[in-house]
């Protein structure tokens, strides 16, 4: 088995981290077909035969909880590696849509095509963590907010560009249905198999090495020297120096071990599951970020549910609600990029944590929801800068909020918190969503409207108090930072 799973690094040389990074997006971009069945869910209803809109709202509501609960996945991620891991994927996904294939084909019930979302689901997550978990370990702490940015911005344009395939080429023809699904379930498995040969997982190939050396005086240069060094599995070695004594971003980069243990998330030996969770689970900064990401993503899923109904009952027209889901789109993209970016440079160049993009993130999100719940029937910009608003503030927070969770609470768990904060995703959600549901229990459209305003007023107070809970978050992370640097200093 370490003869296989060296045989890519040995055939890719330093290419593999580029490979493993360009399957990694290809992943991401695989990981969000699920979403894309706003484009195709109404055409399966019909061609399945089934009598009512239950039955659909039933079959979306299991298969999001494939994605949503996957505390399993996050564990066996961080115990059998990416690698593996996204083999399972692919049978997940080729399984769940083949399934749901026949489904669409011969009428199958809708259990059966809950059942096939749920495995779609659950390969979806699975490809997600996997793509994230082994590459942006092949990263420096300098390039975290690069490499969790554009690994993100994949899983951001997937259900676009899956619901663009459809409606270019299946729509209209229902009885192609089952051959869009076949492929895919083709495509999507193909790219994971590719991933389970191919990907550089930092964690389960060769193993993390680590050294600190300390120069005393007298030594070969001048005064005291901390080195730091990351040899990794590739060759490269990453070293940071400080000949002034000064602690740099770069050399707490280089002793993410010592803050993990200085926290208590390392991954001993002896550690268990129940073990770490209790430990993170005791520091303040587990539940702000939980809560953060509560408030802001479960509030872009309660845009993508209900933005097009609620402009659809106000204008009484679909017109425009195409070009709202491209911004969208397009803003969850550039966000994703565009932050990732900006939180390297804040961290390096002003010692700010990342945590400043959860605030402004928070921010952006309460303006946004707040000019969907104030437009009128005529102020479709309103409802536009609201559509581009709400992709640039998910963006933004979808790239922070990995990096900071992977360097906080140890790398060596990072799967398993990444489904714990996707579950955080899922109870914001569910609780914007219950209440819009709720609100629409009306045949009065103008009591729709205004009940559907009151929702969204409800997601803007929510995300204003996001933003200043983000700001408690950097204050802990400015506070712990502090902390690790008096202790490097002294190691």
């Amino acid at each position: 088995p370490g003869a296989m799973r060296d045989l890519a690094a040995r055939a890719l040389g330093a290419n593999h981290v580029w490979v493993s990074l360009f399957l990694g997006v290809c992943m991401q971009l695989c990981a969000g077909t699920l979403y894309s069945v706003t484009a195709w869910g109404v055409t399966l209803k019909e061609v399945a035969g089934w009598n009512s809109d239950e039955s659909l709202g039933v079959v979306e509501t299991v298969g999001t909880m494939g994605i949503n609960i996957a505390f399993h996945n996050g564990f066996l991620v961080d115990r059998l590696g990416s690698r593996p891991m996204s083999a399972v994927a692919a049978l997940a996904l080729f399984s769940g849509w083949h399934l749901l294939a026949n489904v669409a084909s011969s009428g199958g019930s809708p259990s059966a095509a809950a059942f096939a979302l749920w495995l779609v689901g659950q390969g979806s997550i699975t490809a997600f963590m996997c793509s994230l978990d082994a590459n942006v370990g092949n990263f420096s702490e300098e390039n975290q907010g690069k490499a969790h940015g554009l690994l993100l911005s994949g899983f951001g344009g997937s259900a676009a560009l899956f619901a663009t395939v459809y409606r270019s080429h299946f729509a209209g023809v229902p009885t192609a249905l089952p051959s869009f699904f076949r492929g895919a379930g083709y495509v999507t498995a193909v790219v994971c198999v590719a991933g389970a040969l191919l990907l550089k997982d930092a964690r389960h190939g060769d193993k993390f090495k680590a050294r600190r050396v300390v120069r005393e005086e007298g030594e070969e240069g001048e005064g005291p020297e901390l080195v730091g060094s990351c040899e990794r599995s590739d060759g490269i070695e990453m070293s940071t120096m400080s000949k002034d004594g000064g602690m740099s971003r770069t050399q707490m980069q280089s002793f993410a071990n010592l803050h993990a243990m200085t926290h208590g998330t390392d991954d001993s030996e002896d550690e268990t599951t129940w073990q770490y969770l209790r430990g993170v689970a005791g520091r303040p900064l587990y539940w702000v970020i939980f809560v953060i990401v509560a408030c802001t993503i479960g509030t872009a899923l309660l845009w993508v549910n209900e933005a097009g109904s609620f402009t659809f009952v106000l204008t009484g027209s679909r017109k425009g609600l195409s070009n709202m889901v491209v911004a969208f789109s397009l803003g969850n993209v550039f966000g994703r990029l565009g932050a990732g970016w900006a939180s390297d440079v804040v961290e390096l160049s002003f010692s700010a944590p990342r945590s400043v993009f959860l605030s402004f993130g928070g921010a952006l999100f309460s303006v946004s929801m707040a000019a969907l719940a104030g437009s009128e029937r005529t102020s479709s910009s309103s409802r536009m800068f609201s559509a581009v608003g709400i992709g640039l503030a998910e963006g933004t927070v979808m790239s922070s909020w990995t990096a900071i969770v992977r360097r906080s609470f140890g790398a060596e768990r990072f799967g398993l918190n990444l489904a714990v904060y996707n579950f955080a995703m899922a109870i914001g959600s569910g609780i914007l969503n219950g209440l819009a549901a709720a609100a629409t229990e009306t045949e009065d459209e103008q009591k729709e409207i205004n009940n559907l305003r009151l929702v969204f007023w409800v997601a803007a107070v929510c995300n204003a108090l996001a933003a200043v809970i983000g700001i408690v978050a950097t204050r802990i992370l400015r506070e712990e930072n502090a902390r690790m640097g008096y202790q490097m200093t002294i190691v």
